[in-house]
């Protein structure tokens, strides 16, 4: 049966233990990156960009979207003061999800532009720069 099928496939998908390859994190730091997907390397420049001008920042670049891991990013989330969502869509589907499914606590603003030319580190630069500096 399919539906007997589909609910074996969502159950491994659940019980399987990803330990520490539920997302990959680069950096320290109360203030926050959170992407998915091929944004990983432009968030990962931006951030080493920012460090290199005195703003620890730490990039989480989630790996698996469902199902979330909520403890793991819960725990990354309660030391953020400052988070930037990253996402190559229009409406913002990625911010709304987390939003949906975690707490963000801190001060969020969100980076989202569809493609189809790729987000760029000098973009996600630009976006702490306003949204970041002035706070």
């Amino acid at each position: 049966d399919h539906l007997l099928q589909l609910d074996k496939r969502r159950r491994k998908i659940e019980d399987f233990d990803y330990g520490d390859h539920w997302a990959e994190i680069d950096g320290h730091g109360e203030n926050l990156i959170i992407c998915w997907g091929s944004l990983a390397a432009a968030c990962r420049e931006a951030a080493m960009y920012l460090r290199e001008d005195g703003i620890d920042t730490r990039v989480v670049a989630l790996r698996l979207l469902a199902p979330l891991d909520t403890a793991k990013l819960g725990e990354i989330l309660a030391d953020a003061r400052r988070i930037l969502i990253v996402e190559q869509t229009h409406s913002e589907q990625f911010h709304n999800y987390l939003r949906a499914n975690a707490d963000l606590g801190g001060e969020v603003s969100v980076l989202a532009r569809p493609g189809p030319l790729p987000i760029r580190p000098g973009e996600i630069i630009e976006k702490i720069a306003k949204d970041w500096r002035s706070q």
